[in-house]
């Protein structure tokens, strides 16, 4: 007669350190597609397109069609960062900056256009996001089997 050892424990520590590894795979695609895309430096002045204000006035202003931040001083880019969150029953994966002023440079202001950084992000790296956390989930598992036999004779 055999007998059967389910080895449950093992299979669960794998499962959650494979959907940690895919976790920070995507908040690494995510956060350096940000960094990538903020980097091009603000135009000069004279390219700045005009407009008119509410009160009439004619006025030149930095480019605000939706796209990402330009790099003024590198603060933005360099803030934009990834964490892994583990709340035991439930993982995460959270992409932001540090720096008080990227929730303005996501949202606008009234006298700024937005610069969705992290909208735009996400839009575009989706799917890419999605295949290293799928990648992580498949394959075989590396540390042994999950169920073994013993012949009890």
């Amino acid at each position: 007669m055999a007998r059967v050892n389910w080895h449950g424990e093992r299979l669960q520590r794998l499962v959650v350190e494979r959907a940690l590894r895919g976790m920070q795979r995507a908040g690494r695609i995510l956060r350096d597609h940000i960094k990538r895309e903020s980097s091009e430096p603000l135009p000069p002045e004279e390219e700045w397109p005009w407009y008119t204000n509410a009160k009439g006035e004619h006025r030149q202003n930095a480019p605000s069609e939706e796209s990402y931040p330009f790099k003024r001083t590198g603060d933005f880019r360099r803030s934009v960062a990834c964490q892994v969150l583990d709340f035991g029953d439930k993982l995460g994966v959270r992409v932001g900056s540090t720096i008080e002023y990227a929730k303005w440079l996501e949202l606008g202001t009234r006298s700024m256009g937005p610069r969705p950084w992290l909208t735009l992000g996400l839009q575009e790296k989706w799917d890419q996001m999605q295949e290293a956390l799928l990648g992580a989930a498949g394959g075989e598992l590396e540390a042994g089997p999950i169920m073994t036999a013993e012949d009890e004779g």
